[in-house]
């Protein structure tokens, strides 16, 4: 029997949960990382809200969190609303907001959008956790493109049940779904190196699978994008 590992958050990897074990896969819900609502300073938006012409949403809780400080800016016929993925479109889509996505579900995606390559985007608002990667920031000030950071929500490691772990591991090396270099870096921490060795990671872009097999990951399975459509395409490679 295959096994799966998901590192998501609960609520977020329930619906794929129930689609693998209907598929008779046994898994195990194992979240790495939690997330928690931080204030939203707005004041830094007023005087620019008026010029803006894209909002970029980072993640689907960007968009819990963070789409109702910017929602009278994302009605705006004028407003471009875009979304890094396909997790991140289908939240804002529920919220009745018109919104494109990258096929490329990163950064680089998002660059690659062809809104960028011409002179529409002279303003962005770009909501996010905090911290996470600014590739996003710096490639479009380097555009000349005004951008203002709404942080919304914070990342944290909760606590981890490693008894949970180390015995659903007895059975066999499974697949570990991870859906950010984040999320790598603290498994490596949490696994030994035969786990490394024997599991098979199934990671978001080819970045994060660079970085998982410097941290010495062997079986590292590339996915296109975070989303459960496209664990479940490479997971079905080995039927």
């Amino acid at each position: 029997m295959k096994r799966v590992v998901l590192t998501r958050q609960i609520k977020d990897s329930q619906a794929l949960a129930a689609q693998l074990r209907e598929q008779g896969v046994e898994t195990l819900q194992f979240p790495l990382m939690a997330i928690e609502p931080r204030s939203v300073d707005v004041q830094h938006l007023q005087s620019a809200k008026n010029s803006v012409t894209a909002l970029i949403f980072t993640s689907s809780n960007a968009v819990k969190y963070g789409l109702e400080a910017v929602r009278g800016i994302a009605s705006d016929d004028t407003c471009s609303v875009i979304a890094v993925g396909s997790r991140t479109l289908e939240a804002l889509q529920a919220e009745s907001i018109d919104a494109i996505a990258p096929e490329r579900e990163d950064s680089e995606g998002i660059l690659g959008l062809p809104i960028f390559q011409t002179a529409m985007i002279d303003r962005v608002v770009v909501i996010k956790g905090e911290g996470g990667r600014d590739l996003l920031q710096r490639a479009l000030v380097d555009r000349g493109v005004g951008v203002v950071d709404l942080n919304c929500y914070r990342r944290y490691w909760p606590a981890v049940d490693l008894d949970k772990l180390d015995q659903f591991l007895e059975d066999g090396a499974p697949f570990f779904h991870v859906a950010s270099g984040e999320a790598v870096v603290r498994l490596t921490d949490l696994v030994s190196a035969v786990v490394q060795r024997q599991a098979s990671l199934v990671v978001p872009s080819e970045r994060v699978a660079q970085q998982a097999r410097a941290l010495g990951w062997y079986t590292v399975e590339e996915a296109e994008g975070a989303g459960d459509a496209a664990f479940m395409e490479v997971f079905t490679r080995h039927d």
